[in-house]
């Protein structure tokens, strides 16, 4: 936005000037009309050059700044400070020392369905599948359980708990493992599509999204034919 110059006050300058009065030198801080428009000038260019907000370009992908709303631990009172002691940091580590214990507990007792359900005829099936312990169909095996459940961890879980109850072998489970990772990549894409209402907010959610797709695939794609011709070389020695 351009600056007016009757919109800034005119500067009052003084120059030290003196005069000759009747045989007699007087010194005296006089006007400098000159001088003051020098001094509005520069206010002028400075004023111009100052960087208006509908000329500063948006970033999309800057954050915004967080802030601490809490309150202060010297402002708090007695009871405050109490009560921030036990709920904040004592409940929280318990709360999340008990889930974790839950989510333990329950990975025993999957294994110890899937051993019940299972049996020795499934364990054979599994371990001596031809499918099942190809690279590529484990991979895509993973991926399909992990895009039908939306959630790694679930499937991973799963065939956690399947190995360690024998009901399937290592082998097929690290394909399995690996298509989890490139399932999850699904889930974080529909989770950035939600944000098609906000372009900014799409942007960065999708960016992020891309950014954990590329890891996972190319984490698969570089380790995926390590561990087979690794497990061709050591079948080969056995």
């Amino acid at each position: 936005m351009p600056v007016k110059g009757e919109d800034i006050a005119l500067p009052i300058c003084y120059a030290y000037k003196q005069h000759e009065t009747n045989g007699v030198t007087n010194q005296a801080f006089v006007p400098d009309a000159a001088r003051a428009e020098r001094k509005l000038e520069e206010a002028l260019s400075v004023e111009s050059e100052k960087p208006n907000d509908e000329d500063i370009e948006f970033d999309p992908w800057a954050l915004p700044e967080l802030t601490d709303t809490s309150v202060p631990w010297a402002e708090l009172t007695t009871g405050g400070k109490v009560k921030r002691v036990l709920i904040e940091w004592i409940a929280k580590a318990i709360a999340i020392l008990t889930l974790l214990y839950l989510f333990i507990c329950s990975l025993d007792f999957m294994s110890s369905g899937f051993r019940l359900l299972g049996g020795k005829a499934a364990s054979e099936v599994f371990t001596y599948n031809e499918v099942l312990n190809n690279p590529v169909a484990g991979v895509m095996i993973g991926i399909l359980v992990t895009v039908l459940v939306q959630s790694s961890s679930t499937s991973t879980s799963i065939v956690v708990t399947m190995v360690a109850s024998g009901l399937m072998a290592v082998k097929p489970a690290i394909y399995f493992v690996m298509g989890a990772n490139i399932g999850t990549s699904v889930t974080n894409t529909i989770v950035s599509i939600t944000q098609l209402g906000d372009r900014n907010q799409f942007r960065r959610a999708f960016g992020g999204a891309t950014v954990h797709d590329m890891f996972n695939w190319l984490t698969v794609i570089i380790l995926l034919p390590l561990e087979v011709i690794t497990r061709k070389c050591i079948e080969y020695k056995l």
